[in-house]
């Protein structure tokens, strides 16, 4: 800084809302992690809940929320990108056009997550998430798999995963209780 010039500004990029949500979110997928981990699963639904609402909130604030917060403000399309990666790219504060893509998928993946483990069935059927019950027990099962996948357990470890061929039922039960399936 050279003498007398004036300080650079504090341009604040992200509002209170987007901040919260962002460490609030770290928070309870560590909570999720260390609960399921340690076996705590009436605390892994409740973490489980939480994140669900942290994951809508943002959704909802990226397109009704203050202007930054907007995914209309940073997510450009596939020029963008490109532009971006040849290094033509004006820098601006907040996302880059390819953070933007990695916010997307991101949240996407989260979602993912969540409304897996809203299906997934335990092997034993005991612990099952809240809407286990519209699915059938294989599907639960295949919910149940994906999830333990991505948490970073590969095909390799078959103690907490769905049979291969639990796949094909998928898609298949009855979506309300009591209702008759066509074969």
């Amino acid at each position: 800084m050279t003498e007398g010039a004036a300080p650079a500004p504090r341009i604040r990029v992200w509002d209170v809302p987007v901040r919260a949500c962002h460490w609030l979110i770290v928070l309870f997928v560590a909570a999720s992690w260390w609960t399921a981990e340690t076996k705590r699963m009436d605390w892994h639904r409740y973490s489980g809940y939480v994140l669900l609402a942290l994951a809508t909130f943002r959704v909802y604030w990226g397109f009704f929320g203050s202007s930054t917060a907007r995914f209309s403000q940073f997510v450009r399309g596939p020029r963008a990108v490109v532009s971006y990666l040849k290094g033509r790219w004006a820098v601006m504060p907040g996302h880059n056009p390819l953070g933007a893509l990695s916010v997307l998928v991101l949240l996407g993946l989260l979602l993912s997550q969540i409304v897996l483990g809203l299906f997934a069935v335990d092997v034993d059927g005991i612990e099952s998430g809240p809407l286990s019950t519209y699915v059938s027990f294989d599907t639960g099962r295949a919910a149940a798999g994906c999830v333990r996948r991505s948490d970073g357990d590969g095909p390799g470890n078959r103690e907490n995963t769905a049979p291969p061929n639990s796949l094909r039922s998928f898609g298949r039960a009855p979506i309300w209780p009591g209702t008759v399936r066509r074969v």
